[in-house]
């Protein structure tokens, strides 16, 4: 058995437990009110605009590199490029119930702080995001957009 074939099987089988996953989670909606958007390029502002008026009546709060929101600067990330402690005490004090990824690749100051603050449900509309970070993965933009809010009421 070739090395391709292998890690071809072990992707599919990442794929199918994820399918699993998410056939758990839509069996019932789940009540959200604070939501947590990460975003690092242009790009998730665009997709960011995308997702925003099918979230009304949601308090909704961007976390990114710059802008409004909660902004990560080079000196909020330690030599580890984990978030420090002031902004993870800002999320935390917000308390967030789902974070949405819309970075365009895993980018970890991001994708961290929602770990380390314990946001209960974290979705990316990725595979690029490694399992700890999201535990929803669901379909790129502009389709992720409804089983998002299948899932989330």
């Amino acid at each position: 058995m070739s090395i391709r074939s292998t890690l071809q099987k072990l992707k599919m089988k990442q794929l199918a437990s994820i399918e699993e996953e998410n056939k758990l989670f839509s069996a019932s909606k789940i009540p959200v009110k604070r939501i947590l958007v990460g975003t690092n390029s242009s790009n998730g502002e665009e997709k960011l605009k995308l997702l925003l008026p099918r979230l009304k009546g949601k308090k909704v709060v961007k976390l990114s590199t710059e802008g409004d929101g909660i902004v990560i600067t080079k000196k909020d990330v330690n030599i580890f490029n984990v978030p420090r402690k002031r902004i993870l005490e800002r999320i935390r004090s917000e308390r967030f119930e789902l974070f949405i990824d819309l970075c365009d690749n895993f980018f970890f100051p991001v994708a961290s702080a929602p770990v380390v603050c314990r946001i209960p449900y974290r979705v990316s509309f990725s595979n690029n995001v490694p399992k700890p970070y999201a535990n929803i993965i669901l379909p790129p933009l502009p389709a992720g957009i409804d089983y998002l809010l299948r899932i989330f009421s």
